[in-house]
């Protein structure tokens, strides 16, 4: 529905201004894009960019598909975290792929922050307890909760991150505060399942190789949630990407490199 609402205005303008040249029509979707992907509300960065935080431990928890990038978000977020003077505590929530406690604690060492975690195949919803209340002994200002990887297909699947979310909402209330959906460029109609089963607020697209970069946005704009996002790949944050740059984003904000 957003494409279609999307190529119906282009179409409009097209005929209003007797556009000809297909360079000219390709910036009207430009500048479509960019206005659609501009949210009214910037608040929805309070919690990335704001030293105070809506609560202690602030939860974050991480899900999306299989190899988009999950554990490296992460670790990202955590690194992040920790430059604006933030304790970080990691929860690998991820019990199912193979190493994938190994290389979370692999990151923590490298970030110096704890880990919790229990043996491979564990029930994630107790990992998802354990995490908090490590969190809560340790006085650790944010808890980042990692997941495994998984099909929007998979009924049981998505009730194993619905099952977790419940968890944290018993613990605190609120909690997760904030998830982070990584997905790679290529979406389709993955976002809605997630959203649904986690209420995700926010996208992240770590390994968009700049080819399809808006694909995610306009699915999860088709759905209504405010497209806050996370693009490309990198150890650094920079500054919001402009309207003009690869991504095509509006320089208001709605976006981040990860």
């Amino acid at each position: 529905d957003t494409s279609l609402a999307m190529v119906q205005r282009v179409r409009q303008r097209v005929r209003e201004d007797n556009t000809t040249s297909p360079a000219d029509v390709a910036e009207l979707f430009k500048e479509d894009l960019a206005l659609l992907l501009d949210p009214q509300d910037k608040s929805i960065w309070d919690w990335y960019d704001r030293e105070e935080l809506a609560a202690k431990p602030f939860v974050l928890m991480a899900v999306g598909v299989n190899g988009a990038g999950k554990t490296t978000s992460v670790a990202k977020m955590a690194r992040h975290y920790q430059q604006l003077g933030k304790t970080v505590v990691l929860g690998a929530g991820d019990t199912f792929r193979a190493a994938a406690v190994e290389q979370l604690r692999v990151w923590g060492q490298r970030l110096g922050v704890d880990v919790v975690a229990q043996k491979p195949g564990a029930d994630p919803g107790a990992v998802a307890f354990d995490s908090y209340q490590a969190a809560v002994a340790r006085g650790a200002d944010v808890l980042i909760f990692d997941t495994a990887g998984r099909l929007h297909t998979k009924a049981p699947l998505m009730e194993e991150l619905r099952k977790i979310r419940r968890v944290f909402e018993r613990q605190a209330a609120g909690a997760p505060h904030q998830t982070l959906l990584v997905l790679d460029a290529t979406t389709g109609e993955t976002p809605g399942e997630f959203v649904r089963a986690t209420c995700t607020l926010t996208l992240a697209l770590p390994k968009t190789g700049l080819t399809h970069p808006c694909t995610g946005q306009l699915i999860l704009a088709d759905i209504g949630i405010p497209p806050a996002v996370f693009a490309r790949l990198g150890l650094s944050y920079t500054p919001p990407f402009g309207p003009r740059s690869r991504l095509l984003l509006p320089a208001s904000g709605c976006c981040r490199a990860l």
